[in-house]
C-alpha cells in the first residue's frame, strides 16, 4: 500500500484566467506558438488586469 496522495485538482487561484489560458493552450497545441500571438496577448492582458506580473 502506498502513502502517495493523488494530485489535488487545480485551485482557481492557480489559473486566474482559465478562459484565455484554455484557448491559448488549444491554439498552441493545434497551430504552434508563433500562430497564437493574439491569444497570448489576451491572456497576458487578463493576468495584468488581476495585478499579476507577466
Amino acid at each position: 500500500m502506498s502513502d502517495e496522495q493523488p494530485a489535488a485538482p487545480a485551485k482557481p487561484e492557480d489559473n486566474p484566467c482559465p478562459e484565455t489560458s484554455a484557448a491559448l493552450q488549444l491554439c498552441v497545441t493545434e497551430k504552434g506558438e508563433t500562430n497564437c500571438t493574439a491569444l497570448l496577448e489576451a491572456h497576458q492582458e487578463c493576468l495584468k488586469k488581476l495585478g499579476l506580473q507577466v
